[in-house]
């Protein structure tokens, strides 16, 4: 089973439970195979790039393996797509 998977996340603060736990299902799941992007939210993104991104995730919360996008725009399709808040 290799589904790609969308996940929607507003910008990670630092000692977010939330954020935590997100990411690691994130990571449980491409453990298991699975093909995960992260979409990091605009609200404070500040024109950080993916990389960027994946660095700050990997500060505040520990290893995450997953491809990472700023904004919420998704081009590609998906198998599932997960939105993380409300908004």
């Amino acid at each position: 089973m290799n589904n790609r998977i969308a996940w929607l996340v507003p910008f990670p603060l630092k000692g977010s439970g939330g954020h935590r736990t997100i990411f690691s299902h994130i990571q449980n799941l491409i453990d298991r195979g699975h093909r995960c992007h992260v979409y990091v939210g605009d609200e404070e993104n500040q024109g950080l790039q993916p990389t960027e991104l994946s660095k700050l995730v990997e500060e505040y919360f520990g290893p995450c393996s997953a491809s990472f996008h700023a904004g919420y725009q998704i081009p590609d399709q998906y198998d599932l797509a997960v939105a993380t808040a409300w908004w």
